[in-house]
């Protein structure tokens, strides 16, 4: 089966020559996952993978979506302090705690692996984890907001998410800022089931 990428009314899009239905059949690059996953069930794609190499593991970052939403919250509210809730506590917000998440040889990470960008450390800035584990509650002088994480999975899901990576040199000093903004694209299937 032969690809050509083509522009189609100013859109860049694919095209195959479909033997079943025995025409020409066009698809955008946002539809592009869904059109590989049919090609592949129709026998279109044939992939192959080699079992016999061991694919070294990518770490991606993993955070919270309640930490997003308040970092979001204080950069629209700079001038002053900014207080969430953590148990009965109130904390002044800081800075996004993150941590590592790992992309274990699979097959998922076989099908992307030539489109992944590797960093150095073998991290990668192509896909993050997002957890629905907390609401929110802040505290801005006077009022107070509460979210739940029910509201912040819609919002984010609807949204995506923007994450701000910054560089530093080796006094620990922020040299430059990266913001990604980043489509949600699935969700495991055990929270799909819980309905989370």
């Amino acid at each position: 089966m032969y690809f050509s990428i083509l522009y189609f009314q100013g859109v860049q899009v694919i095209g195959w020559w479909n033997l079943r239905e025995n025409r020409y059949q066009i698809c955008c690059f946002s539809g592009l996952i869904e059109m590989l996953i049919r090609l592949i069930s129709m026998g279109g794609i044939s992939i192959k993978i080699d079992y016999e190499r061991k694919l070294k593991p990518i770490y991606i970052e993993s955070m919270e979506a309640n930490l997003i939403y308040i970092d979001d919250y204080a950069k629209k509210h700079q001038d002053k302090k900014i207080e969430y809730k953590i148990g009965k506590e109130w904390v002044e917000f800081k800075k996004i705690y993150t941590r590592q998440a790992v992309l274990n040889d699979s097959l998922f990470l076989r099908f992307m692996r030539k489109s992944i960008t590797r960093n150095s450390g073998d991290t990668c800035k192509d896909f993050i984890v997002v957890k629905f584990n907390y609401g929110v509650k802040i505290k801005n002088g006077d009022d107070e907001i509460t979210v739940d994480k029910h509201a912040l999975r819609n919002l984010y899901y609807k949204n995506g998410v923007t994450y701000t990576y910054e560089k530093k040199n080796k006094k620990g000093e922020v040299v430059d800022r990266h913001p990604i903004h980043y489509k949600m694209l699935m969700r495991s299937t055990g929270k799909a089931k819980d309905g989370e």
